[in-house]
């Protein structure tokens, strides 16, 4: 495998409260992949499909607003990628395809995180959406003759994930030591 990534963000306050942030990266990966073990040893097994390259660049953008130093507020939009890959589970033969592709999502967040109680209590909560498209899943899969279980990665339809987090640490000053934590997820 040979990859570049590349990595910037742009931070801008619009008002002293409210920050823009607007990010990117871009990634280059190229990936090669032979079988050489096979049984009875032959040499190397040429796959339908033996170079891959993903190109990608995923954008990102971030609105903060602060108010003070005990309150945030923001909302960011998001898209990134995992490039593609080779299963590496199992024998194939000539002309097989190993490879799977890139699998890219598309979503965002919004939430609030806050100090009260003068530093006492501290309380999140987020929500977030994100898409999937071509998701990268497992499978495992009983080959034949040998009827010896083979891990696959294929890329599926798609897929949704989406929630709400909240969390909250209550460390009153008037009884040292003590913290209280707590989270729900849905």
């Amino acid at each position: 495998t040979k990859a570049y990534s590349f990595f910037g963000q742009a931070l801008y306050k619009l008002t002293p409260e409210i920050e823009l942030g607007i990010g990117a990266r871009w990634t280059d990966e190229t990936r090669r992949h032979q079988q050489t073990f096979t049984f009875p040893p032959t040499g190397v097994t040429p796959l339908s499909v033996p170079k891959i390259n993903s190109a990608n660049v995923s954008p990102e953008l971030s609105l903060t607003y602060s108010p003070n130093d005990n309150l945030t507020v923001f909302a960011s939009l998001r898209q990134a990628y995992k490039s593609g890959s080779y299963i590496f589970s199992g024998l194939f033969s000539a002309g097989d395809d190993a490879s799977f592709g890139d699998e890219r999502v598309r979503g965002g967040e919004l939430g609030v995180k806050s100090v009260m109680m003068n530093g006492d209590l501290r309380m999140n909560l987020a929500g977030y959406h994100y898409k999937y498209k071509d998701l990268q899943v497992g499978a495992n899969e009983i080959s034949d003759p040998s009827k010896a279980y083979i891990i696959y990665t294929r890329n599926a339809g798609g897929a949704k994930s989406y929630g709400i987090d909240f969390d909250a640490q209550y460390s009153p000053s008037s009884v040292d030591g003590l913290t209280l934590n707590g989270a729900v997820s849905w």
